[in-house]
């Protein structure tokens, strides 16, 4: 027979100290309670008491604004300011290097001219004999003469209409000191003078 009395084929009775305590009524549903607290309902699915959440969520996408809209309300100012910006390069920028380009032709055009070597015949006065000299086509007076001097003028027409008469005459007397300046430097040559008037230019 068996040791523990029971039939044959019967599972031996475990030892009351290896079973484990058996829970109360009370102390089940506390159980429960403290379960349903800690995991609470999911956020993405509210009431469905602690399923998990999904993995991955896709959000919503964000409105875009239109074009028309772009240039309301708060952005008005910004393209006020880049309407601004066009007019003054239009009107302003924009004729001045037309006519830097201008000035930077004109001016190595006639370097080129005063620059090119002429032969000159001197006749001998009483017993001295006739010779010849080679100097330049141009001296830096008449240089400054046919090729500066004339600038300021072709500016004025060259801009008219199109700078407003403000900008027209500051510009303007800009550029005649510049020729003042240009013709301190006759001395030094018509290359020295071309190179001071168009650097003036291009700082300014």
């Amino acid at each position: 027979p068996p040791p523990h009395g029971g039939r044959r084929g019967d599972a031996p009775p475990l030892d009351p100290w290896l079973q484990p305590p058996a829970l109360s009524t009370s102390g089940r549903r506390r159980g429960e309670a403290r379960r349903a607290t800690r995991h609470g309902p999911s956020p993405e699915f509210p009431g469905s008491n602690g399923a998990s959440p999904p993995l991955y969520v896709v959000p919503a996408a964000a409105p875009v604004p239109s074009p028309a809209a772009a240039v309301t309300g708060n952005n008005t100012s910004l393209a006020d300011d880049v309407r601004r910006g066009t007019q003054d390069v239009l009107r302003k920028y924009l004729p001045c290097t037309e006519f830097l380009v201008n000035c930077q032709q004109t001016l190595r055009s006639g370097l080129a001219k005063a620059t090119q070597k002429v032969v000159v015949r001197c006749e001998g006065v009483g017993r001295q004999k006739s010779r010849t000299s080679v100097r330049d086509a141009l001296t830096p007076k008449q240089f400054y003469g046919e090729f500066v001097h004339p600038l300021p003028v072709l500016f004025e027409k060259s801009v008219r209409g199109r700078m407003s008469a403000e900008d027209a005459v500051a510009a303007s007397a800009g550029i005649r000191g510049l020729c003042r300046d240009t013709s301190a430097c006759e001395a030094a040559g018509p290359e020295a003078m071309k190179n001071a008037f168009l650097g003036g230019m291009r700082d300014g």
